[in-house]
Protein backbone atom coordinates (compact mmCIF):
# COMPACT_ATOMS: atom_id res chain seq x y z
CA UNK A 1 0.00 0.00 0.00
CA UNK A 2 1.45 3.47 -0.97
CA UNK A 3 0.85 6.77 1.57
CA UNK A 4 -1.69 7.96 -0.77
CA UNK A 5 -4.07 4.78 -0.40
CA UNK A 6 -3.48 4.91 3.44
CA UNK A 7 -5.07 8.89 3.21
CA UNK A 8 -7.69 7.77 1.26
CA UNK A 9 -8.25 4.54 2.92
CA UNK A 10 -8.68 6.52 6.68
CA UNK A 11 -9.85 9.06 5.20
CA UNK A 12 -7.08 11.43 6.25
CA UNK A 13 -5.89 14.72 4.51
CA UNK A 14 -2.94 14.62 3.30
CA UNK A 15 -0.73 17.35 5.11
CA UNK A 16 -0.91 15.35 8.10
CA UNK A 17 1.28 12.96 6.56
CA UNK A 18 4.80 12.77 5.20
CA UNK A 19 4.58 13.18 1.98
CA UNK A 20 4.28 16.20 -0.83
CA UNK A 21 5.33 18.63 1.73
CA UNK A 22 7.39 21.76 0.55
CA UNK A 23 9.16 22.47 3.33
CA UNK A 24 10.14 21.33 7.09
CA UNK A 25 7.75 23.65 8.61
CA UNK A 26 4.71 22.19 7.52
CA UNK A 27 6.09 18.50 8.08
CA UNK A 28 6.45 19.48 11.68
CA UNK A 29 3.37 21.27 12.09
CA UNK A 30 2.06 18.23 11.03
CA UNK A 31 3.74 16.20 13.68
CA UNK A 32 2.42 19.05 16.55
CA UNK A 33 -0.96 18.82 15.17
CA UNK A 34 -0.94 14.91 15.68
CA UNK A 35 0.78 15.14 19.05
CA UNK A 36 -1.91 17.94 20.24
CA UNK A 37 -4.86 15.46 19.12
CA UNK A 38 -3.19 12.51 21.04
CA UNK A 39 -2.51 13.71 24.02
CA UNK A 40 -5.62 13.98 25.22
CA UNK A 41 -6.92 11.17 24.18
CA UNK A 42 -4.02 9.41 26.09
CA UNK A 43 -4.43 11.53 29.36
CA UNK A 44 -7.73 10.25 29.63
CA UNK A 45 -7.22 6.87 28.65
CA UNK A 46 -5.20 6.44 31.64
CA UNK A 47 -7.58 8.15 34.13
CA UNK A 48 -9.99 6.16 32.71
CA UNK A 49 -8.18 2.87 33.47
CA UNK A 50 -7.09 4.18 36.90
CA UNK A 51 -10.95 4.78 37.96
CA UNK A 52 -11.18 1.12 36.23
CA UNK A 53 -8.53 -0.26 38.99
CA UNK A 54 -10.19 1.69 42.10
CA UNK A 55 -13.44 0.81 41.26
CA UNK A 56 -12.46 -3.15 40.88
CA UNK A 57 -10.52 -2.68 44.04
CA UNK A 58 -13.59 -1.66 45.64
CA UNK A 59 -15.92 -4.33 44.19
CA UNK A 60 -12.83 -7.12 45.86
CA UNK A 61 -13.72 -5.04 49.00
CA UNK A 62 -17.38 -4.93 49.19
CA UNK A 63 -17.04 -9.38 48.01
CA UNK A 64 -14.93 -9.61 50.72
CA UNK A 65 -16.97 -7.69 53.35
CA UNK A 66 -20.15 -9.61 52.55
CA UNK A 67 -18.44 -13.00 53.00
CA UNK A 68 -17.06 -12.56 56.07
CA UNK A 69 -20.45 -11.13 57.50
CA UNK A 70 -22.34 -14.50 55.76
CA UNK A 71 -19.65 -16.29 57.78
CA UNK A 72 -20.16 -14.91 61.29
CA UNK A 73 -23.64 -15.29 60.16
CA UNK A 74 -23.40 -18.97 59.67
CA UNK A 75 -20.78 -19.07 62.93
CA UNK A 76 -23.91 -17.49 64.71
CA UNK A 77 -26.42 -19.84 63.24
CA UNK A 78 -24.14 -23.01 64.21
CA UNK A 79 -23.67 -21.31 68.04
CA UNK A 80 -27.78 -21.12 67.91
CA UNK A 81 -28.36 -24.72 67.03
CA UNK A 82 -26.03 -25.81 70.08
CA UNK A 83 -27.78 -23.87 72.45
CA UNK A 84 -31.32 -25.00 71.31
CA UNK A 85 -29.75 -28.21 71.49
CA UNK A 86 -28.34 -27.73 75.13
CA UNK A 87 -31.99 -26.07 76.08
CA UNK A 88 -33.73 -28.97 74.69
CA UNK A 89 -32.22 -31.62 76.52
CA UNK A 90 -32.46 -29.72 79.90
CA UNK A 91 -35.98 -29.45 79.09
CA UNK A 92 -36.29 -33.06 78.09
CA UNK A 93 -34.44 -33.79 81.56
CA UNK A 94 -36.83 -31.94 83.27
CA UNK A 95 -39.70 -33.16 81.77
CA UNK A 96 -38.07 -36.63 82.52
CA UNK A 97 -37.70 -35.89 85.98
CA UNK A 98 -41.12 -34.63 86.08
CA UNK A 99 -42.86 -37.74 85.39
CA UNK A 100 -40.84 -39.74 86.83
CA UNK A 101 -41.93 -38.24 90.52
CA UNK A 102 -45.61 -37.84 89.34
CA UNK A 103 -45.08 -41.85 88.75
CA UNK A 104 -43.64 -42.40 92.14
CA UNK A 105 -45.86 -40.35 93.54
CA UNK A 106 -48.91 -42.46 92.25
CA UNK A 107 -47.59 -46.06 93.24
CA UNK A 108 -47.13 -45.42 96.73
CA UNK A 109 -50.34 -46.13 98.36
CA UNK A 110 -51.36 -46.22 101.82
CA UNK A 111 -53.71 -48.17 103.10
CA UNK A 112 -56.10 -47.36 105.68
CA UNK A 113 -54.75 -49.82 108.28
CA UNK A 114 -51.25 -48.04 107.55
CA UNK A 115 -51.92 -45.06 108.79
CA UNK A 116 -50.25 -45.90 112.17
CA UNK A 117 -47.64 -46.93 110.56
CA UNK A 118 -44.43 -44.13 110.75
CA UNK A 119 -42.27 -46.05 108.23
CA UNK A 120 -45.23 -45.83 105.97
CA UNK A 121 -45.84 -42.15 107.04
CA UNK A 122 -43.37 -41.17 105.82
CA UNK A 123 -42.85 -43.27 102.90
CA UNK A 124 -46.08 -41.23 101.38
CA UNK A 125 -45.25 -37.91 102.69
CA UNK A 126 -41.94 -37.94 101.12
CA UNK A 127 -42.94 -39.17 97.96
CA UNK A 128 -45.66 -36.97 97.97
CA UNK A 129 -43.24 -34.39 98.86
CA UNK A 130 -40.74 -35.29 95.61
CA UNK A 131 -43.53 -34.38 93.16
CA UNK A 132 -43.53 -30.31 93.82
CA UNK A 133 -47.02 -30.00 93.07
CA UNK A 134 -46.62 -30.98 89.40
CA UNK A 135 -48.90 -33.19 89.26
CA UNK A 136 -52.89 -33.14 90.01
Amino acid sequence: MTINNLCDYYNLPTYCLLHQHSSEEEFLQGIIVICLLMFPALLCSSSGYNSLQVQEEQVFKTWADMESTLQRRGDLIQNLVETVKGYAKHERETLEAVIKACAQATTVQLKPEELGNGAAMSRFQEAQGNRAGYCF
